[in-house]
């Protein structure tokens, strides 16, 4: 849960797929454990994000070059 009381939870699509995981390696999102809490799929995600930083892909190449935070 979230500081809000809020469930955290995967979203698996119907191919079986993890969102997560999927959104990360297209480079759509960035890997996120809140607070140091163990996730199951925490280390799938971080390698598919760092395979999207290392291809420049989505958020990691041009224009964003992963600063997603405005100047």
């Amino acid at each position: 849960t979230d500081r809000y009381g809020r469930a955290l939870r995967y979203v698996v699509l119907t191919d079986g797929s993890n969102y997560s995981t999927v959104a990360a390696g297209a480079g759509m999102a960035r890997a996120y454990t809140y607070k140091g809490q163990q996730l199951s799929e925490a280390a799938n995600i971080v390698a598919a994000q760092s395979t999207a930083q290392q291809a420049g892909t989505g958020l990691w190449g041009p224009p964003c070059y992963g600063q997603t935070v405005p100047n």
